[in-house]
């Protein structure tokens, strides 16, 4: 389904009940946090951006960093019934930005299926990232 609405972006945390309920939709609870442990991974982060529409949130990101050198972009992610509509590109943009503005150098992790939507945005691979299972 695509819509064709004003996203309002903005980096005001939403409620940690709000950042469960988005991210239980996209399937990315496995480790079934809390809401107050989704909030507070977004409070330490070093910047975010969240689109909504009206008051739905409808997506997420987020920038963790030293604040002096690098940054690496995560959490991004947009509800599926609003996907392909250009949020994601956005929220990225948005926060490449900041970085910038700030001389951070982004990095990021994604899954081999994402690389052709990161390279649109100049993104380019430089390493083999690696990750531990949960327990």
């Amino acid at each position: 389904m695509e819509y064709r609405v004003k996203i309002q972006y903005t980096d005001k945390i939403p409620s940690g009940e709000s950042l469960l309920h988005f991210f239980e939709g996209l399937g990315w609870n496995r480790l079934n946090q809390t809401a107050e442990q989704f909030l507070k991974t977004e409070e330490q982060s070093w910047a975010r951006v969240y689109a909504y529409d009206g008051d739905r949130l409808v997506g997420a990101a987020r920038v963790v960093s030293d604040g002096v050198a690098t940054g690496f972009l995560c959490g991004l992610g947009v509800h599926p019934d609003y996907r392909n509509n250009g949020i994601g590109t956005q929220m990225v943009h948005i926060l490449l930005e900041e970085c910038s503005q700030n001389n951070i150098y982004t990095e990021l992790f994604c899954e081999e299926k994402l690389v052709p939507f990161y390279s649109k945005m100049g993104f380019q691979a430089f390493a083999v990232g690696m990750k531990k299972a949960p327990h």
